[in-house]
């Protein structure tokens, strides 16, 4: 059952995240995600223009944090702004150095 504060759409500049279906588009084509790239995404979108630092990422998007290093959320990041942004034009994700990212 539902309540009425479900989110059933997400919306953040272009990108759409429609909860019914778990899914991401942007103008209106549906983005391929990994399970991981789903999840991180779904997290920058959540906490939009917040930095998140590598350990948060680490300890709210993968399941077993313990075992990753902070290189493993550069290259899912990487691999996630390839997918959501191919020509590097709309700064979705902003490195912080030193800190983490800003999704905005």
């Amino acid at each position: 059952k539902r309540s009425s504060n479900d989110i059933e759409v997400l919306k953040v500049r272009d990108i759409v995240y429609k909860s019914s279906n778990k899914k991401f588009y942007i103008e209106d084509i549906e983005m391929q995600l990994s399970h991981l790239e789903h999840n991180l995404l779904l997290e920058f979108i959540k906490n939009k223009d917040i930095l998140l630092s590598r350990d948060y990422l680490l300890s709210t998007v993968w399941q077993d944090p313990l075992e990753k290093k902070e290189k493993t959320v550069n290259v899912a990041i990487k691999r996630l702004k390839t997918k959501i942004d191919p020509d590097g034009e709309k700064n979705y994700i902003r490195s912080i150095r030193g800190e983490g990212y800003i999704f905005c």
